[in-house]
């Protein structure tokens, strides 16, 4: 019964690989191993990319002057960051809050079974980001020092050691959560508010840690031994990658310790929490006046009713909302820094600074990308909004201006905040409003189209869709690798006087037609599409 909950899980995980929605039909052992094959490139590419060039950089210096250790202590937190980022929001959903729960406790299946089952999947999940930079630091490593069983041993027990830890915190903050919510009314904002303040909490020590750690490393070989005395913790952890054994031992001791308490817990509260959280509650009815409203607007209330109510779509599709924000802020307090670097590099058109805030900007909005899921999201009640008196295409041109907005007004926010921080002149500061406008409706265009394309409506668990879809994460990649495109594209042209509002005006326009040619695909081909699902 385990290897079938497992199967079922990795069905609804996997489904546009297994699947072709399109023809209605199972996709081809060629086309189930490309498209796997495609998804591992990807990953690879996205993570490596970054990873590599560290590991490079780095492994020959520390392990030369005998810190090894130190090496894979900064690379094992950079991959604590990157799973946890990754599976931190997936535990309550998969777990507690899936829709199948009440029908699976009622077969005679055992509930360790099914709880396993999950548990299993958000393991997978934490490995699955993790596991790039890890195999980046340690292939490095055993090619610097030569493979041996120490050093091979070592590079599995780091695997092995933190796709743990991030499996015990992504599990303990989706108990906390689900402990939480039970006792609680307005269950959706509240569990956001608490799952950000956690993660905001963690990423506070994260983040001090990593500046620590940086700051010593930088005279490595002066604080190296101050660093081991002072912050055993952190030496017994990069031990743990040079395959010393005692790291190993005690690491090992302490992950199993903490990994047997959660379980318990889990096991204890179970059955409870998951099915009071799925129970329906009722109120007396309230009678209250309602004006009336345009069809568009019902139907953005209707979509912006769904993302209020889920934390899981919340959390993982309109993240940006807050972080975007955030980001110009930044650039208010550090532009001028950056302004006086490029005002002091003689030869540069400080225009560059606009351009690259541009790409960071389109980049950032790929944290809003709600669109993406918003057809999948209907389920299997599809045909609730099929048989509504619109057009289909009223019904995506509402998904879509939730798109809009939770990405537009962040990053108009942020743009703004980028134009005064960096002092741009007016001629500059249009085009670059007006080249991060288009690139926002292209990104909203895009993901419409993503979501159409890879529509999933047999899904049990609402972050499959969200959040593990192909969809997804076509749109994540995209979007950043059109920043980084634009802003390559600007190098040859990074001297010459006056260059950036003319390329910023051209990037405009070329966004600006291609989300015109996407929305003329989603009012003809994507509505036929909607229509026939």
């Amino acid at each position: 019964m385990f290897k079938t909950l497992m199967k079922k899980q990795f069905a609804e995980i996997f489904r546009t690989y297994f699947y072709d929605q399109k023809k209605n039909s199972v996709r081809s052992t060629g086309q189930i191993v490309g498209m796997f094959i495609l998804f591992a490139v990807l990953i690879i590419f996205v993570f490596g990319s970054i990873c590599l060039p560290i590991c490079v950089g780095l492994c020959p210096a520390f392990v030369g002057l005998g810190y090894g250790w130190l090496y894979y202590a900064m690379l094992s937190l950079f991959a604590l960051l990157i799973g946890t980022f990754g599976s931190v929001f997936h535990t309550y959903t998969v777990l507690y809050a899936a829709k199948d729960n009440d029908l699976l406790l009622s077969m005679p299946i055992p509930v360790k079974h099914i709880m396993l089952s999950r548990l299993l999947s958000v393991y997978l999940m934490g490995l699955l980001y993790s596991c790039v930079p890890l195999i980046c630091a340690s292939a490095v490593y055993i090619m610097t020092v030569g493979a041996s069983f120490k050093s091979v041993i070592g590079a599995i027990m780091m695997l092995l050691t933190v796709s743990l830890i991030i499996f015990i915190l992504s599990c303990g903050l989706g108990y906390v959560v689900a402990k939480i919510s039970r006792r609680l009314k307005n269950k959706s904002v509240t569990i956001v508010i608490l799952a950000l303040a956690g993660l905001a909490l963690y990423y506070y020590f994260y983040f001090n840690a990593m500046s620590a750690v940086e700051t010593l490393t930088e005279n490595v070989a002066v604080y190296g031994q101050q660093i081991k005395d002072s912050a055993y913790i952190i030496y017994l952890f990069g031990g743990i990658g040079t395959g010393e054994p005692l790291s190993i031992l005690i690491f090992t001791a302490a992950v199993a310790v903490l990994l047997v308490l959660l379980m318990y817990l889990i096991s204890r509260s179970f059955i409870k929490i998951a099915t009071s959280l799925s129970a329906v509650s009722t109120s007396a009815a309230k009678v209250k006046d309602s004006n009336s409203k345009s069809i568009a607007s019902a139907l953005r209330g209707k979509e912006f009713s769904k993302f209020l109510s889920s934390p899981t779509y919340m959390l993982n599709a309109g993240l940006g909302v807050l972080l975007i924000p955030v980001l110009g802020v930044l650039l208010l307090i550090k532009g001028p820094e950056l302004l006086t670097v490029l005002s002091a590099a003689g030869g540069i058109d400080p225009g560059i600074a606009a351009v690259i805030l541009f790409a960071a900007l389109t980049m950032a909005s790929s944290m809003a990308d709600t669109a993406v899921a918003s057809v999948s999201l209907e389920g299997k009640n599809i045909w609730i909004p099929q048989s509504l008196p619109v057009r289909p295409l009223q019904i995506l041109n509402a998904k879509a201006s939730v798109q809009l907005i939770l990405s537009g007004v962040p990053t108009a926010f942020a743009a703004v905040c980028a134009i005064i921080a960096f002092r741009m002149d007016v001629i500059t500061a249009i085009a670059f409003i007006a080249a991060t406008a288009a690139s926002v409706a292209l990104c909203a265009m895009f993901y419409m189209f993503l979501g159409i394309k890879f529509v999933n409506l047999t899904w049990t668990n609402e972050m499959i869709p969200i959040k593990q879809g192909a969809g997804v994460l076509i749109a994540l990649l995209s979007t950043w690798g059109y920043g980084i495109v634009t802003g390559a594209l600007y190098l040859p042209l990074i001297a010459v006087p006056g260059a950036a509002p003319v390329y910023l005006a051209v990037v405009a326009d070329i966004a600006a037609i291609l989300a015109a040619v996407l929305y003329n695909w989603m009012s003809t081909k994507g509505e036929e599409i909607f229509a026939s699902l």
